[in-house]
């Protein structure tokens, strides 16, 4: 029963690169002024296909059990991380210092994924 758990990793990898690149896509659209445009419903849409499918990782074990909580928690996080992000480019705040945490969250989503799915 190996094989779904590494196609589901490689899925979240995928979605992971797309909010990387939708990350980066925004904060160039935000320097230009233009925050709500296409970029953010991009970025919003990528994270939220990126959260489902966190929120659709099954346990392979029970032993793993406190890392899906771990991964779950870090989904909630990019979740409310995407959020500050477009809320600070829409403000003038921060947005370096926001999308540096969504990256951060992608990975530390991926970490959590991984160990999750590997942990069997």
């Amino acid at each position: 029963g190996i094989r779904p758990l590494m196609s589901h990793l490689a899925n979240l990898q995928a979605l992971a690169d797309k909010v990387n690149n939708a990350v980066e896509s925004f904060k160039q659209a935000a320097s230009s002024g233009n925050a709500s445009g296409p970029a953010k419903d991009a970025l919003l849409k990528a994270v939220e296909e990126l959260y489902e499918l966190v929120r659709a990782t099954k346990s392979p074990s029970m032993d793993v059990a406190p890392d899906l909580d771990k991964l779950f928690r870090s989904g909630n996080l990019l979740n409310y991380g995407a959020q500050e992000l477009v809320a600070a480019a829409e403000t003038g705040g921060d947005v370096d210092t926001k999308a540096t945490r969504v990256l951060n969250g992608v990975k530390t989503v991926m970490k959590n994924a991984t160990a999750v799915l590997e942990g069997q």
